[in-house]
């Protein structure tokens, strides 16, 4: 890999401030990271990491981590800890210590990042934040809508990926309450990186989009509540992250060639996503009452829905996107499909699917909803009481199946065995 690669690893586990909960998941995922993108066989990157600091020295780290950096240098700076936000909606990265009454002199401010980013000449950036950037840190406080986290960095040539943006929880494992030793986005980073899985398309390196695709599908399977989220600002190419193992007999084949990348963002705005969670399962009705304490702070999440999100004639590309996956996998013709129209976890859920004794049946327009450029649509079981639900993303290239999964019709909940439940619903049918 070049030797202009370089990487700042910032997490915060401990804090004086008694609101703000004691983590067990930044220091460890800090340094599983920082071996992943400092070996030679995998990342390649001169790293750097800064765990348990104060303020002000995580600042200073942080600037000089951006100063003197040359246009075409690979940077990749990676945030694990509490995110808060003050009075006025301002987001704030929590240090050791932070009071949080006092923000503004006591915690490293997404300003000030935002400013160093914008003054280095780099053209190639790499924002990652596994925090909670809700800033609700009280138990039973309850929250809707997005806090932007993309607007809050955009720049040219940068990538801004977070473990979740829409006033959700950034999970650490299966527990509501108390550590865990790993966060499930940080986790899933690390193992795409070291088992080589996140290289989707199989070329022996692994892209920031292969990336990101990789962990989104894992994280969505572990945590559904969890959706991570990337943004990319007129990034000049493709960015490749690291190398995947080879195989046996395998040769490396040249670093791919740098591609105009879009510059639009790579997913829909979050703003015009408040309501993303519950369209990706069409036939639920209303979800309340979503309570969980985890990881990064205390919150209650409340999303209601009643009625239907406009359905309309401009969605009939996305369906058509999703009725085209449809037909190729009931005509068991998936390996034939490549990563750019189908996400691996997508990919996964179809192929343990079984397609008889009883298939859905093909979406209409009308079990589609969305945006024009983001649909869900429906395909149920006759009979069974599930669905199989699909969402079609638009991106610079065309439409692609992005997440797949297969849920109740009565109240829009997944099988306790997930996928599984739903594939022994239909051979037992």
């Amino acid at each position: 890999m070049p030797d202009d690669r370089f990487a700042l690893i910032v997490a915060s586990s401990r804090y004086t401030d008694a609101t703000l909960t004691q983590l067990d998941a930044p220091a460890h995922d800090a340094e599983a990271l920082a071996a992943a993108l400092a070996a030679p066989e995998i990342g390649g990157f001169d790293v750097a990491t800064v765990v348990d600091q104060p303020a002000t020295q995580v600042m200073q780290e942080v600037e000089a981590f951006f100063d003197g950096r040359k246009r075409d240098d690979l940077l990749l700076l990676y945030f694990s800890g509490h995110g808060i936000l003050d009075d006025g909606a301002r987001l704030y990265f929590a240090t050791v210590d932070t009071r949080v009454d006092r923000p503004r002199s006591t915690a490293l401010a997404a300003a000030f990042v935002n400013d160093v980013m914008s003054e280095c000449r780099s053209r190639s950036q790499v924002l990652v934040l596994d925090c909670c950037n809700s800033g609700a840190f009280a138990r039973g406080i309850k929250a809707s809508g997005s806090v932007g986290t993309g607007g809050r960095f955009e720049g040219r040539g940068r990538v801004v990926i977070t473990a979740s943006d829409a006033l959700q929880y950034a999970f650490e494992g299966d527990r509501i309450e108390g550590n865990a030793p790993r966060s499930v986005f940080t986790e899933a980073l690390v193992d795409g990186l070291n088992s080589g899985a996140a290289d989707l398309d199989g070329d022996g390196y692994v892209t920031l989009d292969e990336l990101y695709d990789y962990v989104y599908g894992r994280v969505l399977d572990a945590t559904p509540l969890q959706r991570p989220r990337k943004w990319a600002f007129d990034v000049e190419g493709r960015l490749v992250i690291a190398q995947a193992p080879l195989r046996e007999g395998q040769s490396r084949a040249p670093a791919p060639a740098q591609a105009p990348a879009s510059r639009r963002e790579a997913r829909p705005g979050v703003a015009q996503r408040a309501w993303s969670f519950v369209r990706r399962r069409p036939l639920v009705t209303g979800l309340a009452a979503l309570g969980a304490l985890v990881a990064v702070t205390a919150i209650a999440f409340l999303v209601t829905r009643s009625g239907s999100l406009g359905r309309q004639p401009s969605l009939a590309a996305g369906r058509a996107a999703t009725i085209d996956m449809f037909e190729t996998w009931r005509r068991h013709d998936l390996a034939s499909v490549g990563s750019g129209k189908l996400a691996a976890q997508a990919r996964e859920v179809l192929t343990a699917l079984p397609t008889s004794p009883v298939a859905p049946v093909t979406a209409t327009l009308g079990d589609c909803s969305g945006e024009p450029d983001d649909v869900s649509c429906s395909f149920s079981y006759p009979g069974l009481g599930i669905y199989l639900s699909m969402e079609a993303i638009k991106y610079a290239a065309g439409f692609r199946i992005a997440t797949a999964g297969c849920y109740y019709s009565d109240n829009g909940n997944a099988p306790k065995d997930g996928t599984e439940g739903c594939a022994r619903i239909i051979q037992r049918s």
